[in-house]
């Protein structure tokens, strides 16, 4: 989470367990899937914690974007571990989706997960 407007919410939802497996990181998780939401107002509570941005944090979130981590020594386990990125509305690339998704594999690559 590099903005900083954000730290108030990566704190309340790495204590919060109920979105675990419930929520959009569970789906991720039995699907092994990428999944893009567009538009973080549309999902229910129950599948996102987004009732613990500030509406102001809110606005900001252009789309959140949620990567499964696999272990490359046991691809067979299936997904360990779900990378959550939420992605400033006001950001300029075109393409920051995909180029989010394309870092962020390279770097889980580069620590023998992917």
């Amino acid at each position: 989470m590099g903005d900083a407007c954000f730290a108030p919410f990566r704190l309340l939802s790495c204590q919060s367990r109920q979105f675990g497996h419930q929520g959009m990181p569970g789906r991720v998780l039995r699907s092994g899937c990428v999944q893009v939401v567009q538009n973080l107002r549309i999902i229910p509570d129950v599948l996102h914690p987004r009732s613990k941005l500030s509406e102001a944090v809110a606005d900001e979130v252009g789309e959140v974007v949620y990567v499964p981590v696999f272990d490359t020594t046991r691809p067979h386990v299936g997904p360990v571990a779900v990378l959550e990125a939420l992605l400033l509305a006001r950001a300029t690339d075109s393409m920051l989706v995909a180029n989010f998704i394309s870092v962020a594999g390279s770097a889980l690559a580069a620590l023998q997960v992917r």
